[in-house]
C-alpha cells in the first residue's frame, strides 16, 4: 500500500471512533418495527472468535458499549515470557433493530511478537513481529434457539498500525524492558475479512446451565478458516444463545454471575500473519492447519445494564518450524471487559 493510501486508511479508522455514536443510533431507528428491549454486547476473543450476549428486558431503545483489554499477563504470563498474540483491545456499540436483531460498530487493535523480545535482530524461527489495526460492521439475530451472525472487517497490518508505539510506551510506564525487534515487523498491507457463524443451545437445564455447538467461517485476507467449537455456561444464563470466549460478553436479566468454558478447533487455509516473511528476514516458520483452543472465564452483572467479564484462554501454537526448533506448545492470555447500556 502506498503511504497516502495507508495514512488515509489510518486516520479513517481512527475517526470512526468519534463517530461511531452517530453511525450506531441511525442504525439502532432504521427499523421502525416494535422492538423488545435488549442489552447486549459484542467484542473478538482475541484473533480467533467473535460473540454476543443479549438479554431481553423492559422496553427501551438502548445500545451498549463494551470495551475489552486482552493481555497475556492477565493471565500471570511474566513480562519476559510474553509472545505471540500479547495484546488486543477494541471498543464496540450494538444497537438493537428489532427484537431479535442487532447492529454492531467496533473498532479493534491487535499485536502480535515473537517468544524474545530482547533481540534486535531477525528471528526466522519464530512468528513476525505485526500490528493490525481494523474496523467492523457485523448484523446479529439471536433467540432462544440460536444465533447467526455476519460480519465485515476493513483495516490495515504493518508499521501504520502503531503498535510498535503503543508496546513501548506500555513497557516504559511499567518499567519493563522494550522491545527491540519491531524494526522487522510485516510490511503494511490490507485487513479485509468476512465473517460467518451460527450458534445452536443444544441443551438447557433447569438448574440454569445450558450446551452450545458453534460453526464458523472466516474469508479473505490476513486468514481463511473454518471453525467448530462447544461451549458451556452455568449460573445466570441468558435467555438468548450467545457465545462465551475470551470477548464475549455475558449480559444478564438481573443480577448475578454465570461461570462458561470451551473447546474449540479452527482449521486454517491461510494466514498471512504467520505466513508473511517479516521486512528484511526469511521465515522458517510453517503453519499448522489445526489450532485446538480453550477457555475458561466468568461474568458479572452488577446491574441489568452494567457488567464486567474476565477470562483466560489456552491456545495451541499456530505454526511449526523448520529444522525442529523447541517451542511451547501453548499460549494463554486474559481479558478484562467493562460493559454497560445506555439510554
Amino acid at each position: 500500500m502506498r503511504a497516502p493510501e495507508v495514512r488515509a486508511l489510518r486516520l479513517g479508522l481512527l475517526a470512526s471512533l468519534i463517530f461511531m455514536p452517530a453511525v450506531a443510533g441511525a442504525a439502532s431507528t432504521a427499523s421502525t418495527a416494535p422492538s423488545t428491549a435488549t442489552t447486549a454486547s459484542y467484542a473478538l476473543s482475541g484473533p480467533m472468535q467473535a460473540g454476543l450476549s443479549v438479554t431481553p428486558s423492559a422496553p427501551t431503545a438502548a445500545s451498549t458499549w463494551s470495551v475489552w483489554l486482552d493481555n497475556d499477563q492477565y493471565a500471570l504470563v511474566p513480562a519476559r515470557q510474553e509472545r505471540w498474540y500479547t495484546q488486543g483491545m477494541g471498543l464496540r456499540r450494538v444497537s438493537p433493530w428489532t427484537n431479535d436483531r442487532y447492529g454492531v460498530v467496533s473498532v479493534s487493535h491487535q499485536m502480535f511478537t515473537p517468544a524474545s523480545t530482547r533481540t534486535p535482530d531477525p528471528q526466522p524461527r519464530d512468528r513476525p513481529y505485526a500490528g493490525a489495526l481494523f474496523m467492523g460492521l457485523h448484523l446479529l439475530r439471536a433467540d432462544t434457539d440460536s444465533r447467526t451472525d455476519w460480519g465485515a472487517e476493513i483495516g490495515l497490518i504493518g508499521p501504520s498500525a502503531g503498535a510498535e508505539g503503543l508496546q513501548r510506551t506500555v513497557h516504559r510506564v511499567l518499567g519493563q524492558p522494550l522491545p527491540l525487534g519491531w524494526r522487522y515487523q510485516l510490511r503494511d498491507q490490507p485487513w479485509v475479512q468476512v465473517h460467518a457463524a451460527h450458534t445452536w443451545r443444544l441443551a438447557r437445564a433447569a438448574t440454569g446451565a445450558d450446551l452450545l455447538l458453534r460453526v464458523g467461517a472466516e474469508l479473505g485476507h490476513p486468514r481463511n478458516a473454518i471453525d467448530a467449537g462447544v461451549a458451556a455456561r452455568w449460573g445466570a444464563v441468558p435467555e438468548a444463545v450467545s457465545w462465551p470466549g475470551t470477548a464475549t460478553p455475558l449480559q444478564h436479566a438481573t443480577r448475578g454471575w454465570m461461570v462458561h468454558g470451551l473447546l474449540q478447533m479452527r482449521a486454517v487455509a491461510s494466514d498471512a500473519l504467520i505466513d508473511t516473511s517479516a521486512q528484511g528476514s526469511d521465515s522458517l516458520v510453517r503453519r499448522r492447519i489445526g489450532v485446538p483452543q480453550a477457555g475458561l472465564g466468568v461474568s458479572w452483572a452488577l446491574t441489568p445494564s452494567l457488567g464486567v467479564d474476565a477470562s483466560i484462554q489456552w491456545r495451541g501454537r499456530e505454526f511449526e518450524v523448520a529444522g525442529g526448533t523447541a517451542l511451547p506448545a501453548l499460549q494463554r492470555w486474559g481479558q478484562l471487559q467493562l460493559r454497560g447500556s445506555f439510554d
